[in-house]
């Protein structure tokens, strides 16, 4: 039989762990194609307290890694980002939570994410990659 020509992509990807003090979570992504890329990162750990996990990580901090080594890196978030979270069917953030994220347009290649207590702090913390269309 043939197969119906799908077009269909990875939407998210995400990651739950405990960090220690001075822990690092570590996610790696590749984008493939021709052109530039939106992916949205975040980092959500105070809001898991909302979904009934104790313990979480009160401040989380991104980075972004390429190739050329860090590319961004934030402890916060925008309404901007919020919007665009709505858009992709990721869970609201509470206005002012200490939630990280990033929204960036990156070339194909190679990327990984670091996640990290902003002050060396230790928790739950989830991290979550979307493609943003």
């Amino acid at each position: 039989a043939a197969v119906a020509n799908r077009n269909l992509g990875l939407v998210n990807l995400s990651a739950r762990t405990v960090l220690a003090a001075d822990d690092v979570l570590i996610a790696g992504f590749v984008l493939s194609g021709t052109g530039n890329r939106v992916v949205l990162i975040r980092a959500v750990g105070p809001t898991l307290g909302a979904f009934g996990l104790s313990g979480v990580l009160a401040d989380p901090r991104i980075e972004l890694y390429g190739a050329s080594g860090k590319l961004y890196e934030n402890d916060n978030w925008t309404a901007e980002i919020g919007s665009v979270a709505a858009r992709v069917g990721a869970f609201t953030l509470p206005a002012g939570s200490k939630d990280a994220a990033l929204l960036v347009s990156l070339a194909p290649g190679s990327y990984s994410v670091q996640v990290r207590g902003a002050v060396g702090s230790g928790g739950v913390v989830l991290v979550e990659l979307y493609d943003v269309p």
